[in-house]
């Protein structure tokens, strides 16, 4: 039996009994499809306001901003629509949580944020369709076999979402497994090759989560990023080489 039942797996209970339940983290995440139109021009506005003109879809400062408690993502789509997320600290709940108090809790963690936040923030909201949600984990795991159960993807090693991984490990997943048994190999070699990479994302994202969300040490973190993506641009050319010329 395979269970790929997600973060609140009842197959991961006959994998490992200890390992039943999902684990609570102290993030809640904000996330939502807003019109390029609602983000501009991006000043110093208020939240009781709404921007009367807007800014060039092209033009939009896309990408991901970390803050003291705070990040805050936006992702170009097709349509001039952008997605947006955002995640900060909260004790709110229990679940389902009530969006609109998300918003307001978030509106106030973000007031001193980039303006790109506080305006996308500033059209959230239950009317607007936001979704809101307690972030949870799966628990860590020795194993993801026993007998003739086996649990992958988020059932086995749901993380917090800072690597981008969740939909990309469960489809390996899904894949490995196939071509292990299709070539006479056991679950157990299929655990073998995948538990150990998992379960080192799983840790990894929580981690670069709580780097993210810094309240100290801003100042250092922000300059060995920019030193490593100083180096990966100077690696990446001097693999490209010279420019031929024509």
């Amino acid at each position: 039996m395979v269970g790929a039942d997600g973060v609140r797996s009842r197959v991961r209970g006959l994998v490992a009994p200890h390992a039943v339940d999902r684990v609570e983290t102290p993030y809640v995440a904000l996330r939502g499809i807003v019109p390029a139109a609602r983000l501009g021009p991006l000043d110093t506005q208020p939240f009781d306001t709404m921007p009367s003109d807007t800014q060039p879809f092209d033009t939009l400062p896309f990408g991901e901003y970390w803050g003291p408690g705070r990040l805050f993502g936006l992702v170009p789509l097709a349509g001039e629509r952008c997605y947006w997320f955002a995640t900060h600290r909260s004790a709110l709940g229990p679940e389902p949580l009530d969006v609109d108090a998300v918003v307001a809790e978030a509106q106030a963690v973000f007031a001193d944020a980039a303006p790109i936040a506080r305006t996308t923030l500033q059209s959230a909201g239950s009317a607007a369709g936001t979704l809101a949600t307690r972030l949870w984990v799966a628990p860590p795991m020795r194993r993801y076999v026993h007998g003739r159960y086996v649990v992958m993807g988020d059932a086995a090693h749901a993380s917090l979402p800072n690597l981008g991984r969740g939909a990309c490990d469960a489809i390996l997943d899904a894949v490995t497994l196939g071509e292990t048994l299709n070539a006479g190999g056991s679950l157990l070699a299929w655990q073998a090759r995948r538990l150990p990479l998992t379960q080192g994302a799983r840790v990894l994202a929580g981690r670069v989560m709580a780097l993210a969300l810094a309240a100290r040490g801003q100042r250092a973190r922000d300059t060995a990023l920019a030193g490593v993506g100083r180096l990966a641009r100077l690696a990446a050319s001097t693999h490209q080489g010279p420019a031929t010329a024509r």
